[in-house]
C-alpha cells in the first residue's frame, strides 16, 4: 500500500471562445448585446498519482491507465515535503514526512510550525490567526500570489487564492463551469485580504459545497459566463480579469459515469477532474473525491 499524495495532470490551451457579457435583462439590451468576453478554454488530462510508501519519504508515480486497488485507512500521513513556496518546483523530487499527522491541520508536531504550515494556515484558516499567518510567511519569503472567483453552478461562487503560476491548474483542481482569475501577481497579505474582502459580496463565500461534477460538465460557458461576468462588473475591480474554463479530455467518459462513495475495491485509474478521480471497472466509469483518500495510505498498484 502507498499514500496518496498528489494528482499529477497536464494542462493543455485548447483555444477560446466569445461570449456575450450582458445576464437578465441586459441581454435585451441592444448596448449590451454588443458587449463579449473571451473565455480561455483548457483541457485536463491525468498522468497519474503522485504517492509515497510508508517509511520512505520519496515519492513516485503510478502511471494513468494502471489497475490499483483502493483500501480505507482512517489515519492521516503528515502533509508537509521539502518543496519550496516561492516558486514552481518537480513534484516527483518532493520529499514527503513520513509519520501520521498529530494536529488538526494534518502536520506532525515536528513540522506543524515549518513555513509551509504556516502557508496553509494563511490560505485555509480564517480571521486574525490567518492573516497572522500570511504576515509572518511575508517576513521570510516573497510569494506572488493571485485570487480567482469559480463558478459551481450554485447560487453563491466560490472565491480562493493561489500562487500566481498556480492559477490555472488550481481552477482545474476545483469543480466549475467557469472561472475569473480577478488579479496576478500581488502578495500573499494582499491576496488574502481580497479574499475576505470579497466574501463579504453576499453573492460569494469561501467555503466549499460539496456538487455533482457531471451536472457542471454538461452545463455550457455560454450559460453561466455572463453571469459571473456581471458579478465580477459590481465589484468595480480595477484590474482586467482574465476568463477560463477547463474540462477534462474525456468528456464522455464523465457524462456516463456515477456517483461512488467508497471507493474500495479494484479499479483502473481514468482520469481527475474538479478535485476528483474517474475510475473504471468492469467498462464502467465512477468518480470520486480525491480527498477521500489524500494523504491516507490507502492506494496499492497492481499493474
Amino acid at each position: 500500500m502507498a499514500i496518496a499524495r498528489l494528482v499529477k495532470k497536464t494542462l493543455k490551451h485548447v483555444g477560446s471562445i466569445k461570449v456575450g457579457a450582458a445576464a437578465g435583462i441586459e441581454a435585451f439590451l441592444d448596448q449590451a448585446s454588443k458587449e463579449f468576453l473571451d473565455v480561455t478554454l483548457y483541457s485536463t488530462m491525468l498522468e497519474g498519482l503522485i504517492v509515497q510508501d510508508t517509511g520512505e519519504e520519496n515519492v513516485y508515480l503510478i502511471p494513468a491507465g494502471s489497475k490499483i486497488r483502493i483500501s480505507p485507512d482512517e489515519r492521516l500521513y503528515c502533509r508537509w515535503h521539502n518543496g519550496p513556496l516561492d516558486r514552481r518546483d518537480n513534484v516527483l523530487e518532493r520529499r514527503y514526512c513520513s509519520v501520521t499527522a498529530d494536529t488538526k491541520q494534518g502536520y506532525c508536531i515536528k513540522h506543524a510550525r515549518t513555513y509551509r504550515a504556516l502557508y496553509e494556515r494563511c490560505v485555509s484558516t480564517s480571521g486574525d490567526y490567518s492573516l497572522e499567518a500570511c504576515r509572518r510567511v511575508e517576513e521570510k519569503m516573497s510569494i506572488p500570489m493571485g485570487v480567482y472567483i469559480v463558478d459551481r453552478g450554485l447560487e453563491k461562487f466560490k472565491t480562493g487564492v493561489s500562487r500566481s503560476w498556480r492559477l490555472e491548474d488550481r481552477v482545474s483542481e476545483q469543480p466549475h463551469i467557469v472561472a475569473a482569475i480577478i488579479v496576478r501577481g500581488i502578495g500573499l497579505l494582499e491576496a488574502r485580504e481580497t479574499e475576505i474582502k470579497l466574501a463579504q459580496n453576499p453573492y460569494i463565500q469561501q467555503l466549499t459545497k460539496r456538487v455533482n461534477p457531471v451536472e457542471l460538465i454538461k452545463t455550457s460557458v455560454d450559460k453561466r459566463a455572463p453571469l459571473l461576468a456581471s458579478l465580477v462588473k459590481s465589484l468595480n475591480l480595477k484590474t482586467r480579469p482574465e476568463y477560463l474554463s477547463v474540462h477534462p479530455a474525456d468528456v464522455n467518459a464523465w457524462m456516463s459515469s456515477s456517483h461512488l462513495k467508497e471507493p474500495w475495491g479494484v479499479y483502473t485509474l481514468y482520469d481527475s477532474w474538479g478535485g476528483y478521480l474517474l475510475l473504471e471497472a468492469d467498462n464502467k466509469y465512477y468518480w470520486t473525491s480525491f480527498r477521500q483518500i489524500q494523504h491516507r495510505n490507502t492506494v496499492e498498484q497492481l499493474s
